[in-house]
């Protein structure tokens, strides 16, 4: 079985189109979702609407639980806009009551076992779910991520892709769907197959020129959101 891992897809549509049509090519049976499907971009209604027809396991990111303290009035909503953008805004908007009560209910983490192979997933890390893990991060801090009984820990958050030996586990970082912070306008996910447990890090290119124009016209003021887009 052929499984697509994803994270961080933030509201970017277009990126995970373009993800969808790969591993239908692919053949992908089942995907693996590891949170921040808002904040940042602007279509979370369709990017909702995009997993709500996927085979899937999620769990919830730190831009859920943003959404979630907007939603509670414990965040203000000028702040978030300033520091991320409208995606957040947009999110409240858009999203039917369901999709959000599905987004903000989501699990921290799961561990879960799928044809002979087990996988913790994680947003941040096993340890601390807003923890931002790098292919720099030291060795001995990461090693410390290895979970008992994992054949895999899938992590995202970063915005970083690498592969790492741990113990007894693979730990991956996916990267990011949504803001790839290595290279723009590459969708970054992965795709494990369980029947020999090959791991292959994707990055798959999307067009970026109308999401610019989107950020231009929604967010003027934080230049970030599209010049990260350009990165090469």
């Amino acid at each position: 079985m052929k499984l697509a891992v994803l994270s961080d897809i933030h509201g970017n549509i277009n990126a995970f189109e373009q993800i969808l049509k790969k591993s239908e090519k692919e053949g992908i049976s089942k995907f693996l979702f590891l949170g921040d499907f808002v904040g940042y971009y602007y279509w979370p209604e369709k990017v909702l609407e995009k997993l709500s027809k996927l085979d899937s396991i999620c769990i919830q990111g730190n831009h859920e639980r943003i959404l979630n303290g907007l939603l509670e009035d414990k965040i203000k909503k000028e702040d978030i806009i300033e520091k991320y953008g409208s995606g957040h805004d947009l999110a409240i908007k858009k999203l039917s009551k369901k999709q959000i009560d599905f987004l903000v209910n989501l699990p921290e983490s799961r561990f879960v076992g799928i044809d002979g192979c087990k996988f913790q997933l994680c947003h941040g890390s096993p340890t601390n779910p807003d923890q931002y893990i790098y292919p720099d991060t030291s060795l001995d801090i990461m090693n410390d991520f290895n979970v008992s009984g994992a054949d895999f820990v899938l992590i995202g958050h970063s915005h970083y892709q690498f592969i790492l030996k741990i113990k007894d586990s693979l730990l991956i970082n996916v990267g990011s769907v949504g803001q790839s912070r290595s290279i723009g306008g590459l969708a970054q996910w992965a795709i494990i197959n369980t029947n020999n447990r090959n791991v292959q890090l994707m990055s798959t290119p999307y067009e970026t020129s109308d999401l610019i124009k989107s950020c231009i016209e929604i967010d003027p003021n934080l230049p970030y959101l599209r010049e990260v887009l350009l990165r090469n």
